[in-house]
């Protein structure tokens, strides 16, 4: 009704981020109809699990079901999701001949509660898009402490504070303003990154490079490991994985979409780190190593394979030392 007013395009946002609540979910669809993604907060999702595999009466059990469900939730596209849950089912059926019950009572409950009801708990359902919403909940606090001071208001005196809100969110976003709140339209990349991806770029991995059109894509070890070799690649080109342990496998390669030199920080990498960040040590090393990026100077004062102390460079050097 607002955005009527003004003379402004309504908002259609393409997706949801919420916890299980079916009324969120409903508020939203009469509101803005349903065409839209729903994303389950990762976090909410991984809290019930926990709560519920400890159930499990074998520790061990219980803690390999938890590695597979987050291994399961940085699928970067519904296709391999829709793989993963298959064979991830497969394994533990298999692997429960015994038929521990605990172990039975929990795939039912996973399957039922996250397979079936809410599923849209994987990197891959929506690509930049939060997959948690803790940011929301950062701001529901912020309303709460210095909007409504956590009082229970009457309508007419909420809609009241509820538009003084918005006003002096808009106030302290006006590109007019001192200390304006700026909105991100790329990912920043801290001087702890710029480090990792500098040490990253020096290393010896053999990356494999396949170019397709305006950009480059690279296929690259994960973690420790240096070379590839052809038949993991071609396995994971075509992802027909027949087993969980395969797909696990998987995630020893990476693959990273290089765009051409001013728009390398557009680049796509299916790391945990990109999904979650936007931005990774493989997409800032690749513009270092292509000469597309120079790192800052302090990025190299570490030496390669130790890690960057918390805390901002120091800019004296220790004392008695001439500088």
């Amino acid at each position: 009704m607002g955005m009527q007013k003004i003379g402004k395009n309504l908002l259609k946002p393409e997706a949801l981020v919420c916890d299980a609540a079916p009324a969120i979910k409903n508020g939203f669809t009469k509101v803005f109809g349903n065409s839209f993604y729903q994303i389950m907060c990762w976090s909410h999702m991984k809290r019930k699990v926990e709560n519920r595999v400890c159930h499990v009466d074998d520790t061990n059990i219980a803690k390999e079901l938890l590695e597979d469900i987050e291994i399961l939730q940085l699928c970067n596209s519904s296709s391999l999701f829709e793989l993963a849950i298959t064979l991830f089912m497969k394994k533990w059926k298999y692997k429960n001949k015994e038929k521990n019950q605990s172990v039975l009572d929990f795939l039912q409950y996973f399957d039922d509660e996250w397979l079936q009801s809410n599923p849209g708990w994987y990197e891959g359902v929506r690509l930049y898009t939060p997959s948690t919403n803790n940011a929301l909940e950062a701001i529901n606090r912020t309303i709460k402490d210095d909007g409504t001071f956590r009082e229970r208001h009457v309508l007419s005196r909420f809609l009241t504070t509820a538009s003084d809100i918005v006003r002096n969110w808009s106030i302290d976003r006006d590109p007019s303003s001192t200390n304006l709140k700026q909105f991100a339209t790329e990912p920043t990349i801290t001087l702890q990154l710029w480090t990792f991806s500098y040490q990253w770029a020096k290393s010896n991995k053999n990356i494999v490079c396949i170019p397709s059109g305006s950009k480059k894509i690279y296929y690259i070890p994960a973690r420790d490991l240096q070379s590839l070799t052809q038949t993991d690649l071609d396995r994971y080109k075509q992802q027909k994985f027949t087993t969980f342990n395969q797909f696990q496998k998987s995630f020893d390669i990476w693959c990273l979409e290089m765009e051409n030199n001013s728009h390398w920080k557009t680049s796509k990498c299916n790391c945990p780190a990109f999904l979650k960040n936007y931005i990774c040590k493989h997409v800032a090393g690749m513009s270092i190593r292509l000469k597309y990026y120079k790192p800052p100077a302090a990025a190299k004062t570490v030496p390669i394979g130790e890690k960057r102390k918390r805390g901002r460079p120091a800019k004296a050097k220790p004392a008695l030392l001439v500088q």
